[in-house]
């Protein structure tokens, strides 16, 4: 029998329906089996872990997933989410393509943790990919987020961020972005400790990113084999970048505005960078800058200007936080600086100016005071070179072959040299042109650094007013007539300080002192003065009268000092030659380096001549203090060097390289603060002492001698050879004039010798050492030197002990 059409399409009918709505009522558990089988496998191949709580079907080709997290199995971050909305094509998906045309997700919440523990958390109210192209995060609570616990602090937040991606997202293909665009963007960076956390996450990310450069392929090479940027990072970065009106809060009220433009153009290898904003200081206006950059990484072309207007340093520090803002209390910095590459693909020309106003710094390893500078500009033009090839020094002599290792770093490239500039201080012109020669890696110092300085004559009026008043101290008020003009060649390697080498003319004309104050005249050192010696710390207090200079023998200088006949000859003349005192205010016929002139001098006090002080005394303090003193004019630049190669290692002032003529100028005229600002007013007394008033080698020496401190309360030759031995200062042995030589630097600390009645093993031994360099440097006999090697002091016996 023959069936009725009508019949199969009823049945066909009924079948259809009945799939249709079979595979409605099974499509949730379809789709969840699905979406979980994918989730697993992109958790195994990106590291992640990845879930939602509720799975429901809106209708045919449209999913929502709520509570859904992913989290990163190397680090807490995480991306949480409310609710997500996807529009797929589900048999695409049971065929495993994963091709998704539309995803939109609200109450997002982003984590991303850092390797201290902290997290930083960014928050928007939806996201949506539509078209296979566009990313869209809309209309965010400003600085809350409704899926955080309450307990992070919200990062960043947009008004709105766009994103066109290079293809659909489908399985088996990375996403790339092609253009991203953000509006509104705030990140609050207004807590101190996001600083170091958000630093801490960059090194993070960078590290997983930016893969180690000795990585084949991972960087972009130029032409001349330098390595400028990342390939990895250009591949990951979107080609283009627009921010609008964005806006940073930093600590303490500061905040920054900005637009921003990043392009990349992969045909033509190039990456420009433009941007511009302003910085406030609550609501005040402090300053303003525009960059535009282009760099053309193929070949290391770079064209562009960078410019500062009117930036308010103090608010720049302060904006950072803790101690970074420490030592600048204000000043206005312009700045313009212009790169350009044009036939030289490895060189770039660099131009610019720097004017600095109205600046004040407070630091207290420099000075005490509030420190002014004034004004500071500085136009130049420079060349940088990658890939240039460092010249042998013209100063220093290099290490010899032998000293070299075959494990020794290949020789290093590239220089930026400063062809030209002109430094205006205040009313000084001046010239300087540093350079950098043999760069390393980017947080390895220079191979090498120079410093060219011309000074062309200057009023030396001008050059006093010029320097802050705080570093000059009492020498502030001298005042002065002629010019000075100074050249300088300097030049260091950087691993080894101690090698810098330095050639340096002064030319001074037509010099004369108008004045110089009384509490520092040095001229007065020829004569007889009154000093009062102070030691707070064990409320010691003495005023004492030092008598009329007396030179000492050819015979002395020979015999005792060590020096020869010519040498004794020259020194004799120069004492000779001493200038007379300066013409200018009255002043007292007996010098009185301290303001309570009306104190009489301590009667008990004995300043012992050098022709009655023991000559061993005079060679231990020589070799233990200042072994060059009859040989340098002042300052020893030797014991300079390897005091700053010492100091820079260290990261602090521990020697100031002091010499005896400096460690005098201190005792007399200054105090015990280690800092710069003393430093530089010894360096200033010794050139008037040494150079100026030409005082005798052989006076500063024996002044020396009879002022400084041997122990709490000990001050002088006189009363260290009392107290320590019982004996009188031409008495002393070499072993005890070694022991007094070996506590000068500090003759509190090493007391306690005293007290406990004997001179320690180890303290010997420092003894013994002196001595050997007094053997060494034929200031004493062997003989002589193994009988005081031997010879332990013994300390005096007193009722007080």
């Amino acid at each position: 029998m023959r069936k009725r059409p009508g019949y199969a399409l009823i049945v066909g009918a009924v079948f259809t329906a009945v799939a249709i709505i079979s595979i409605t009522l099974l499509m949730p558990w379809l789709l969840r089996s699905v979406l979980e089988s994918r989730v697993a496998h992109y958790e195994q191949r990106w590291g992640v872990e990845a879930g939602f709580q509720t799975l429901r079907v809106v209708s045919r080709r449209t999913v929502v997933l709520e509570q859904v997290a992913v989290a990163d199995r190397h680090s807490q971050s995480e991306i949480l989410a409310e609710r997500v909305e996807i529009s797929l094509r589900p048999l695409a998906l049971l065929r495993g393509a994963a091709q998704f045309d539309n995803l939109r997700a609200s109450g997002i919440r982003v984590v991303l943790a850092a390797e201290d523990g902290g997290s930083f958390d960014a928050s928007a109210s939806a996201l949506q990919l539509r078209n296979h192209t566009v990313i869209e995060v809309l209309d965010p609570r400003l600085g809350t987020s409704a899926a955080s616990s309450g307990k992070q602090r919200v990062l960043l937040d947009a008004r709105l961020v766009r994103g066109t991606l290079a293809a659909p997202l489908r399985r088996g293909r990375q996403p790339s972005l092609v253009q991203l665009t953000a509006d509104q963007p705030q990140l609050d960076l207004s807590e101190v400790e996001l600083w170091q956390r958000l630093q801490v996450l960059l090194r993070g990310l960078k590290e997983r990113l930016v893969p180690a450069a000795s990585e084949a392929g991972t960087e972009v090479q130029a032409d001349g084999g330098a390595a400028l940027i990342p390939r990895t990072l250009l591949e990951r970065l979107p080609q283009t970048v627009e921010v609008h009106e964005a806006e940073v809060k930093f600590n303490g009220g500061v905040s920054s505005r900005f637009d921003l433009q990043y392009e990349h153009r992969p045909e033509d290898r190039m990456v420009r960078l433009k941007t511009a904003g302003r910085l406030y200081d609550v609501m005040s206006l402090s300053g303003s800058w525009s960059v535009d950059k282009s760099v053309w990484y193929d070949q290391v072309i770079v064209d562009g200007r960078s410019r500062l207007d009117a930036i308010d340093l103090n608010v720049v520090t302060r904006a950072l936080g803790g101690s970074r803002s420490a030592g600048l209390e204000r000043g206005q910095l312009d700045l313009t600086l212009a790169a350009h590459s044009a036939n030289n693909p490895d060189s770039v020309a660099l131009s610019g100016r720097m004017l600095l106003r109205d600046a004040a710094l407070l630091l207290p390893r420099v000075a005490d005071g509030l420190i002014e500078v004034p004004e500071v500009s500085y136009r130049f033009s420079a060349g940088l070179d990658g890939n240039a090839e460092v010249p042998p020094p013209r100063l220093y002599q290099p290490l010899p072959v032998e000293a070299v290792t075959v494990s020794a770093a290949p020789p290093r490239r590239g220089e930026l040299v400063f062809e030209h500039g002109a430094l205006r201080l205040g009313p000084l012109e001046v010239e300087l042109r540093p350079a950098l020669r043999g760069f390393g890696k980017p947080e390895q110092l220079p191979e090498r650094v120079e410093l060219q300085l011309e000074l062309p004559p200057s009023a030396i009026a001008e050059i006093i007013e010029t320097l802050p008043a705080v570093l000059l101290g009492p020498l502030a008020g001298v005042q002065a007539e002629g010019t000075l003009a100074w050249k300088l060649d300097f030049e260091s390697p950087t691993e080894s300080i101690s090698r810098m080498q330095w050639r340096s003319q002064i030319a001074l004309e037509d010099f004369t002192l108008l004045n110089i104050p009384d509490e520092i005249n040095v001229f007065r050192l020829a004569g007889p003065f009154i000093h009062r010696i102070s030691d707070p710390a064990v409320d010691y207090h003495r005023v004492v009268s030092v008598p009329q200079t007396r030179p000492a023998s050819l015979r002395w200088l020979t015999e005792i000092a060590g020096l020869s006949l010519e040498q004794a000859w020259q020194v004799r003349q120069r004492a000779r030659s001493a200038p007379l005192l300066p013409t200018g205010p009255r002043s007292s016929s007996v010098h009185r380096f301290n303001s309570d002139s009306a104190a009489r001098p301590d009667r008990s006090y004995r300043y012992v001549p050098l022709s009655s002080i023991s000559p061993w005394l005079v060679r231990a303090v020589l070799t233990a203090e200042d072994g060059d003193f009859f040989h340098h004019r002042g300052v020893n630049w030797n014991a300079v060097r390897r005091a700053v190669e010492y100091n820079v290692e260290v990261g602090e002032y521990v020697f100031g390289a002091s010499t005896i003529s400096m460690q005098l100028a201190k005792n007399l005229f200054l105090g015990n603060e280690r800092q710069f600002a003393r430093k530089l007013q010894e360096f200033l007394l010794v050139m008037l002492m040494e150079e100026a008033a030409a005082i005798p080698k052989e006076r500063l020496l024996e002044i020396y001698l009879n002022v400084i401190e041997f122990g709490p309360g000990i001050f002088g030759v006189y009363d260290a050879a009392r107290h320590y031995f019982g004996v009188q200062p031409r008495d002393l042995d070499a072993a005890q004039a070694a022991w007094l030589a070996t506590i000068v630097p500090a003759p509190k600390l090493h007391y306690h010798h005293y007290r406990n009645g004997e001179i320690s093993d180890r303290w010997f031994a420092r003894m013994q050492q002196l001595l050997y360099g007094m053997y060494k440097r034929e200031r004493m006999t062997e003989e002589q030197y193994r009988h005081a090697s031997q010879s332990r002091p013994q300390f005096t016996v007193s009722a007080d002990r």
